[in-house]
């Protein structure tokens, strides 16, 4: 027979018949609170979920934000350079002022749109759809303004191109009213010019290939003249002339000069005649390899 006196005896005994425990705790618990621990590990299980789901959504929403912030700064970083381009297009002010207007109003579309963004995530995708048209559009603009701006550097190339030509052409003017002062510069007295047509017929006496390529520079020469020096021996002079004489000019000046001595068997000079000369050039003239008859400014601008 089991005998109880105290409570550690009860405790003892319950330790030793654990049916009996379950029994009196049965007898002593209420429904709610022996149900408690199943309870209890089900919260535990929603809470751990709802932790999860929470997790995701503030990654999701990290993701998001980090995106936008992003994609300002594209955006900040290209209305930079629609800035520096409209400083470089000032020829073309009326359509850069309208475009400005419209990013502008776009700017101001935009931060209204994110402003309520950071209230409303469920706007967030709509934002996201309309950034992403408005990009498609801004690269196709910027394409539309590449596109722009190279036609107008070709036309830009070829003004500049015409522009050179008109030069060279005054220049050559200039040279041929200051022949006489550029042949006393040389040592030289003048007699006459040269024209292309004599210039082909001492080529084609002398046996010239007039196919070859120096022989067809040689016929375009800006200026060949016959002079005479102070014993009177006939001397010519096979003369460029540009702006500014450079590598080019002495290169075809020395050339011709070479041609004109073999088709005539006289002695012919290589001269060039500019405003400016090109520092790489120096040299040559400094040595007398090629003479250098600086044009007067003035002179240019009578011609």
């Amino acid at each position: 027979m089991i005998r109880i006196d105290t409570i550690e005896d009860l405790v003892r005994v319950l330790d030793d018949h654990p049916d009996w425990r379950e029994a009196v705790r049965a007898r002593l618990l209420s429904r709610e609170l022996l149900d408690l621990p199943s309870e209890f590990s089900a919260f535990v299980a929603e809470t751990r979920a709802f932790v999860a789901e929470s997790k995701a959504f503030r990654e999701e929403m990290e993701t998001s934000v980090a995106e936008t912030k992003a994609f300002r700064e594209e955006m900040t970083a290209f209305v930079a350079e629609m800035k520096a381009f409209r400083e470089e297009m000032t020829a073309f002010v009326a359509e850069t002022k309208a475009f400005r207007e419209e990013m502008t109003a776009f700017v101001a579309e935009t931060t209204a749109f994110v402003a309520e963004t950071k209230a409303f995530r469920e706007e967030m995708t709509a934002f996201l759809a309309e950034m992403t048209t408005f990009v498609a559009e801004t690269k196709a603009f910027k394409a539309e303004m590449h596109d722009f701006v190279a036609a107008t550097n070709r036309q830009f190339k070829s003004i500049r191109d015409d522009l050179g030509v008109l030069k060279g052409a005054h220049a050559r003017n200039a040279a041929e009213r200051n022949l006489g002062l550029i042949a006393r510069s040389m040592g030289l007295r003048r007699r006459r010019v040269l024209d292309g047509e004599q210039l082909f017929d001492l080529a084609r006496e002398a046996g010239a290939d007039m196919g070859d390529g120096a022989i067809e520079s040689y016929l375009q020469a800006d200026l060949v003249f016959e002079a005479e020096d102070d014993r009177g021996t006939t001397v010519y002079v096979a003369l460029e002339v540009s702006y500014t004489a450079n590598g080019r000019d002495t290169t075809r000046a020395m050339r011709n000069a070479e041609l004109v001595a073999r088709f005539t068997g006289s002695g012919c000079r290589a001269a060039v005649a500019s405003l400016r000369v090109d520092d790489r050039i120096a040299e040559l003239v400094e040595s007398g390899r090629v003479a250098w008859y600086r044009l007067p400014r003035r002179a240019l601008e009578a011609a």
